[in-house]
């Protein structure tokens, strides 16, 4: 990430990361559906007199996963168990932090 002071009251601020999932598809399941990600964001700051206020947006765009392991599987003894799933996932975040100092 990295930040520019655009002038004495204005900052911006933009990052990026990515991320490998530790997570083989062996073992993947609904309960820690994990994938590789990729995280994009962006901020702005803004200072006036005492007051500082910080806004930001973050992106977290997986990658589309698929369950390769036999555990939800549907079966013989368990037919109403979901067959094989594909997972994808979007996550966005946003944040207002305001600040004060005396």
């Amino acid at each position: 990430g990295s930040s520019y002071q655009l002038n004495d009251v204005l900052e911006l601020r933009v990052g990026i990361t990515a991320d490998e999932s530790p997570i083989p598809s062996r073992t993947l399941g609904p309960s820690i559906p994990g994938a590789d990600l990729l995280v994009l964001g962006v901020g702005v700051g803004y200072s006036w007199k005492d007051f500082i206020l910080d806004v930001g947006y973050m992106a977290i765009i997986y990658k589309s996963r698929s369950v390769l392991n036999g555990t939800l599987e549907a079966n013989q003894l368990n037919p109403i168990a979901p067959g094989r799933d594909r997972y994808k996932i979007f996550q966005n975040f946003v944040s207002i932090h305001l600040q004060y100092r005396f």
